[in-house]
């Protein structure tokens, strides 16, 4: 009889630990937010010219007879709906 009680202590014991550590787990931390990434991007001024260039020496863009942009922002790359050289991208 009394080895049965110490049984159910020991048993009642370890179920009321196990039962502790798992509510006591640790919440992962917010993600903060990345603030916006700051880019380095040329583009010719020109309705024609439907690409933007990470590079300024890129040999397109010295072809450019108009004004040559430096666009330092995502925002501001995507009000001109350019896709990327596929020059640039190579290097």
């Amino acid at each position: 009889m009394k080895n049965t009680k110490l049984l159910f202590t020991i048993l009642a014991l370890f179920i009321g630990i196990g039962l502790g550590f798992a509510q006591t787990k640790k919440k992962p931390a917010p993600k903060k937010k990345s603030p916006p990434k700051a880019i380095s991007i040329y583009l010719c001024n020109s309705e024609k010219d439907k690409v933007y260039h990470k590079y300024r020496g890129c040999a397109l863009l010295g072809k450019c007879s108009n004004e040559i942009k430096h666009i330092i922002s995502v925002s501001e790359l995507k009000k001109y709906k350019r896709k990327s050289c596929m020059r640039c991208n190579k290097k």
